[in-house]
């Protein structure tokens, strides 16, 4: 297995305005890692440096203790899988997974044995004879996976490799390939610009955006305590509440904060004092609603519902509090008699406090 540490890498494409930007980043043995962020954040840009497809203007890559700066992409045993597959459509199943086994001089018994396995893992044995055009999407894809594992590469780069297929399929297909990484052991970076799709099968995530990255940190951490308003905002949907810090605290520790009449208990993202004007953070499913609460306890929002939407499994209620809007996230099951108009108490179960102006 191989470490990879990204150290202050630098490209841009327009002088003016950096692709990748100063990003430092390191990538454990055997860790899945996603690059997450919106279109043209650098997410694709940095993956593309790392797998030396593209040179940067300054920084280095290293893999171990192996510097791949000026290693050539060839030369430096990393597997790709692309959005577009990149299979050869005159070659059947087979000739693609052994494609680079034999441009590696692999001798025709050995590569034979290896296509088994691989076939095996990504289970298509029975389909080693059909060419790309006669295989399903998800087919496909779990191929390009076959081809890129084969020749035991260091590092495996996966390129958005689920975005051109339908919804339901991604859905199957993020499991897969978790289940072949996984499988396999070895080292991964993995790019998209599907929250969901991250959260499942990342041990780690990097939020990207303007070529930098703003948060690094597991799902859950990400999620529940973004660092950045864009991080909170880009990972779900984050209710925005304008708040004042009543007593300071350190980055990543409990303060207290007065929203309207309330107070609050809230995780501190960064060192915080006494007066401060902040901004804090909510899920919608943090949000627990009080239908009948009347000057309820001093931790309880008051707020004016606007309207609801009943989604099946989640019944999303919109308040109106303090001059903002608050969205909850309840079970539809709970059939709550709310009606545009009532006046509703809401409990916020974990909020995270911003400075205004962080990015």
């Amino acid at each position: 297995m191989t470490r990879v540490r990204i150290d202050r890498l630098s490209l841009a494409y327009d002088r003016d305005v950096p692709t990748v930007d100063d990003v430092s980043l390191t990538i454990e043995d055997g860790e899945m890692a996603c690059l997450l962020g919106p279109s043209g954040c650098g997410k694709t840009t940095l993956l593309r440096l790392v797998g030396g497809l593209l040179r940067p203007e300054s920084g280095d890559v290293w893999f171990d203790d192996a510097r791949m700066t000026d290693v050539a992409a060839s030369r430096r045993n990393v597997g790709f899988v692309f959005q577009d597959h990149a299979l050869f459509p005159h070659l059947r199943v087979r000739e693609n997974v052994s494609f680079g086994l034999e441009a590696r001089g692999w001798s025709k018994d050995r590569s034979r044995e290896r296509v088994e396995e691989m076939l095996d893992l990504v289970e298509l044995h029975g389909k080693e004879r059909r060419f790309p055009n006669q295989l399903s999407g998800g087919e496909r894809q779990r191929v390009a996976i076959a081809r890129a594992l084969a020749t035991d590469p260091a590092v495996l780069l996966f390129d958005e490799p689920l975005s051109a297929l339908d919804r339901k399929l991604r859905d199957v297909l993020k499991f897969t390939v978790q289940a072949l990484q996984r499988a396999s052991g070895k080292t991964a970076i993995y790019v998209t610009h599907d929250q969901s799709e991250a959260f499942a099968i990342a041990d780690r995530v990097a939020v990207m955006h303007e070529g930098r990255i703003l948060q690094v940190g597991s799902p859950t951490d990400v999620y529940l305590r973004p660092e950045a308003h864009f991080v909170a905002d880009f990972v779900g949907i984050s209710n925005r509440l304008p708040a004042t810090v009543l007593d300071g605290g350190e980055a990543g520790g409990a303060v207290r904060v007065r929203v309207g009449q309330a107070v609050l208990s809230a995780y501190g993202a960064a060192h915080t004092v006494p007066g401060e004007a902040v901004m804090l953070h909510v899920r919608p499913e943090r949000v627990t609603l009080v239908p009948n609460a009347a000057d309820g306890p001093g931790d309880l929002l008051t707020g004016v519902v606007e309207r609801t939407i009943f989604e099946g499994p989640t019944l999303q209620v919109w308040l109106a509090v303090e001059g903002a809007r608050l969205i909850a996230e309840v079970p539809g099951v709970e059939e709550l008699d709310l009606r545009p108009g009532m006046t509703v108490g809401a409990r916020i179960n974990h909020t995270t406090v911003l400075a205004a102006d962080a990015p």
